[in-house]
């Protein structure tokens, strides 16, 4: 994910680097998560195959939706695309990754996890700094 934001801050006059940041984030988000086939809400998977056909590692990593849920908001927030068409609209994977992470307890005692963490509250930080400085209406922008 983060390969998706570093490549959205390019400064590409015409907004093609953002355009394939979305464009990445959109389609991973796609082959990453799933609705399990007894129902409930969706999932994502740790890893996939190189061609995105079929997981690796089923399982959902610990702090995987909520990485996926910032980076998607940082690369809303960092769109300079003057056109927003619907197929670069990243609304419907934010929200979804906002109810996968809804109830989830991000309590870890693994040092790679609390970095993550931390991480993750530093951009969630500078978002709101940037957008409460630069936009009256604060989060609801995000």
């Amino acid at each position: 994910m983060d390969a998706c934001f570093a490549s959205s801050k390019s400064s590409h006059r015409n907004g093609t680097y953002q355009r394939w940041a979305i464009e990445l984030a959109k389609t991973a988000h796609a082959r990453f998560t799933y609705r399990p086939p007894h129902g409930g809400r969706k999932r994502m998977v740790w890893k996939m195959g190189i061609d995105l056909s079929y997981p690796l590692v089923a399982s959902m990593g610990h702090l995987d939706p909520l990485d996926g849920l910032v980076t998607y908001i940082e690369l809303r927030a960092a769109s300079r695309i003057p056109e927003k068409s619907s197929d670069l609209d990243l609304n419907p994977e934010i929200a979804e990754l906002t109810a996968i992470c809804e109830g989830k307890d991000w309590v870890t005692d693994d040092p790679l996890g609390i970095g993550d963490l931390l991480t993750d509250a530093y951009k969630t930080a500078q978002l709101s700094r940037e957008k409460n400085l630069n936009n009256p209406n604060g989060w609801k922008e995000f």
